[in-house]
């Protein structure tokens, strides 16, 4: 096998369900992710619980792509592996939200955020909203401990669009609606630049 779907079993699900009650973190990571099996795992779309772009919320965060089912799906799909290239993510070490404490602060509850590292593109960051109403997600990375206080201090972009996220000091915030998510690519100017990415 080359890769597994799940979730399809969420196809009678309707509209203005509680995903956080139909999916919880310890759930989905517990099924959908195929670390246990070595098999590379894809998100399914169904059911009206959520959009196909509310799927890469808590899917991302899990460094699992959602299946397009759909030809308009392909072009987000598309922006976010053009991305996931230019910053190598192969290369990249993985530090999900549930063990990276030491290296991010999040805020408030429902705030949840992923990080990749890379040895030479700084840091790319999934920053998720799976909280029930829209909300301002405030993140502090530790700069030293992740290799980003030289070279003039870091920037951050949106790796999807190119524009700049302000960072002070580490820190971040991004005002997301309910199942919104960023990802933002961190780095100094040198770092931004090898991936292909402007400075802000």
């Amino acid at each position: 096998a080359t890769s597994y779907w799940d979730g399809e079993q969420f196809q009678g699900v309707g509209a203005g369900a509680d995903v956080s009650s139909l999916l919880p973190l310890d759930a989905f990571r517990a099924e959908f992710m195929g670390r246990q099996w070595g098999v590379p795992a894809e998100f399914l779309l169904a059911g009206a619980a959520y959009t196909f772009e509310q799927a890469w919320a808590f899917a991302l965060l899990h460094d699992v792509p959602v299946r397009a089912n759909a030809v308009g799906e392909l072009d987000l799909s598309r922006r976010i592996w053009r991305a996931m290239d230019a910053f190598g993510r192969p290369q990249a070490q993985w530090l999900p939200y549930w063990r990276n404490g030491d290296l991010v602060a999040v805020r408030p509850r429902g705030g949840l955020v992923s990080l990749y590292r890379h040895p030479r593109h700084g840091v790319l960051a999934v920053v998720s909203n799976l909280s029930a109403g829209s909300t301002t997600v405030r993140w502090r990375l530790d700069l030293t401990a992740l290799g980003l206080d030289g070279g003039g201090g870091p920037h951050a972009v949106d790796a999807l669009s190119g524009e700049p996220v302000t960072l002070r000091d580490g820190a971040a915030a991004v005002a997301l609606e309910p199942l919104g998510w960023r990802l933002v690519h961190v780095g100094t100017e040198a770092m931004l630049a090898q991936a292909g990415l402007p400075a802000d």
